[in-house]
């Protein structure tokens, strides 16, 4: 485990406001598709139907598992030359790209029951449970500021790193270029 933590230890780290810029990018790339999202959000209300909302799921996750596993980020990272490796400089695997999206994907499903919760208790522990889950986003996101190496909780449970493009060797960086 000593190589490992050598082998991560050259690179630049990407702190919290990088990232938030390219999470910012990310959605000013994916703004055309919002108008869809809420035609899906509103459909699935007015029909009380759950498909619209595990599709957008599905799309919103396969959209960061490619980009992840095959550019080494989203498209606001790679515009912005940050990189999310594992321990040996690789990009993600599948599973572990998976693995550090877990938050992200309760989220979207809290927020999907939540669209059709009825009844007092059973809003009562969705607002319960999507407060306890806002409150690990918060506390996960605070991990990049106070971690040595700017990691997120989801960082460790997945075993990665967000980097700078230009601390990787040329042989490691194998993304299209924007």
């Amino acid at each position: 485990m000593d190589d490992n933590f050598q082998q991560v230890n050259h690179y630049d780290y990407v702190g919290f406001w990088a990232r938030v810029g390219a999470s910012i990018l990310d959605t000013l790339i994916l703004l055309p598709l919002a108008f869809i999202y809420l035609k899906g959000v509103n459909y699935a209300r007015t029909n009380q139907a759950v498909w619209p909302m595990i599709v957008i799921s599905c799309i919103s996750f396969s959209y960061q598992l490619y980009f992840i596993v095959k550019h080494g980020g989203t498209p606001g990272k790679l515009i912005t030359s940050i990189r999310i490796i594992d321990e040996h400089g690789s990009y993600l695997s599948p599973q572990k790209a998976c693995i550090r999206l877990i938050p992200a994907i309760a989220n979207s499903i809290i927020g999907s029951i939540s669209l059709f919760a009825i009844g007092l208790e059973t809003k009562v522990a969705i607002s319960l449970l999507k407060g306890l889950i806002s409150l690990f986003v918060f506390v996960d996101v605070l991990f990049v500021a106070f971690t040595a190496k700017k990691r997120a909780i989801h960082d460790y449970m997945a075993g990665s790193y967000v980097v700078t493009k230009n601390s990787l060797s040329n042989e490691n960086d194998k993304t299209i270029e924007i």
